[in-house]
């Protein structure tokens, strides 16, 4: 017998038991949730052994494809690396089919501050690749300075200056030197009083860090010699003897001063400081406003002159460069520093015939601009070919302008 499931809310379970309607449901729902869950076990393991098989699959894939994706990578920056390399080394060393223009002197190879000529040096071309390969270098600038000298010599990142012509070139030749990244000089020679050698020294030890400074021991009355005093006091400069004999190293080159053989003379030319400098073979020879009683007396005084580029005495002035001091040094290259157009007829024929005759290869400033000379210790490279003009300077006639009476 049973109670009226409506009033009273209860029924009999198979087993015999009693629960009410509401457990009955709660009964229901737990079986629902109960088959629910089995049959998400199921569906879990098969999602389960699915996912591991495309993890599988993944682990293979990537197993391989990581390390080749690498490798691959690693080629590929090599490639690109050894491309930029070949190119930064072409542009560094310029070996191309012909030299390059440029500012020069970087640490160990370098060619030419600037090319005047688009075709390339036949002569120089055929060394360019020993070039390259050496270890030192050795440049020398015969800077264009008007009618007056200064010279730039720079081996290893050691600087040498001789000279800074005239008082209006002070700042060109200081900006001249900024442009190559020279802050320093390790040695600055003065040859001698003349404004035209000594007029922008002044510029010159004011503006830079200067070690050595070379000074002809004679005093003066001009206004050149004393600014250059006043420089060497502001900047607590002392000043040292160029004494003939004198010797130190510039880099891997040799420098040693050969003169004046006196100071016993009126003619302050003859008072120039006479420098050689050695790289390896070769030789530059630097005279100042050296004339011809000076070159006999170190034609006299048994110097080996011999020299492979001589800067020629005076600016090429009748009153230097005899034909006897020109045989002692017996030069291939000679370097004429002179304006264009001067009033002094610089270089005179006279010197020029001699120089032709002796077959020396002549360079000029007042027709090429700078001249620049790099030696490898073994050949030497310049920056324009030799002038052929042998035309020598002529002085401005006086007459014209004037009226005729």
């Amino acid at each position: 017998m049973s109670k009226d499931l409506k009033t009273n809310k209860t029924t009999e379970h198979e087993e015999g038991s009693y629960v009410l309607e509401d457990d009955i449901e709660t009964l229901i729902a737990e079986i629902n949730s109960k088959k629910h869950s089995d049959v998400s076990d199921e569906e879990e393991e098969v999602l389960s052994k699915k996912a591991k098989k495309k993890k599988v699959k993944k682990e293979k894939k990537y197993k391989y494809s990581s390390p080749k994706r690498v490798v691959l990578i690693c080629l590929i920056s090599v490639v690109v690396v050894l491309g930029l390399t070949l190119f930064a080394f072409k542009k560094y060393f310029h070996i191309e089919d012909k030299l390059q223009p440029g500012d020069v002197f970087r640490e160990q190879v370098e060619t030419v501050v600037k090319k005047y000529s688009q075709e390339p040096l036949e002569y120089a071309k055929e060394y360019l690749d020993e070039v390259t390969a050496t270890n030192t270098i050795l440049e020398v600038d015969f800077i264009d300075v008007g009618q007056g000298d200064s010279i730039l010599i720079q081996c290893e990142g050691e600087t040498m200056l001789i000279d800074a012509s005239l008082d209006e070139y002070g700042t060109y030749i200081q900006n001249y030197l900024l442009k190559k990244g020279i802050h320093q000089l390790d040695y600055v020679i003065i040859t001698h009083y003349d404004w035209d050698h000594v007029g922008g020294m002044d510029v010159i030890l004011q503006k830079f860090d200067c070690i050595n400074v070379f000074l002809p021991p004679y005093v003066t009355d001009t206004k050149s010699y004393r600014d250059v005093l006043l420089s060497m006091s502001a900047k607590n400069y002392r000043g040292k003897e160029p004494l003939p004999g004198t010797t130190f190293k510039l880099g891997d080159a040799n420098v040693q001063i050969i003169g004046p053989t006196s100071y016993k003379t009126d003619n302050e030319n003859d008072l120039s400081t006479i420098v050689m400098v050695y790289h390896g073979d070769n030789r530059f020879l630097f005279t100042g406003d050296a004339e011809y009683d000076e070159e006999q007396s170190l034609i006299n005084g048994n110097y080996d002159l011999s020299a492979d580029v001589l800067k020629l005495g005076h600016h090429g002035s009748k009153t230097s460069s005899c034909e006897e001091f020109l045989q002692a040094v017996n030069p291939e290259y000679a370097v004429i520093s002179c304006g264009q157009d001067n009033p002094y007829g610089h270089p005179h024929e006279s010197t020029l015939e001699r120089l032709k005759r002796l077959n020396i290869k002549v360079f000029r400033t007042d027709e090429q601009g700078a001249v620049v000379a790099v030696s490898n210790g073994q050949d030497i490279f310049w920056n324009t070919e030799p002038s052929t003009t042998w035309k020598p300077g002529v002085k401005p006639d006086k007459s014209k302008g004037k009226k005729s009476k």
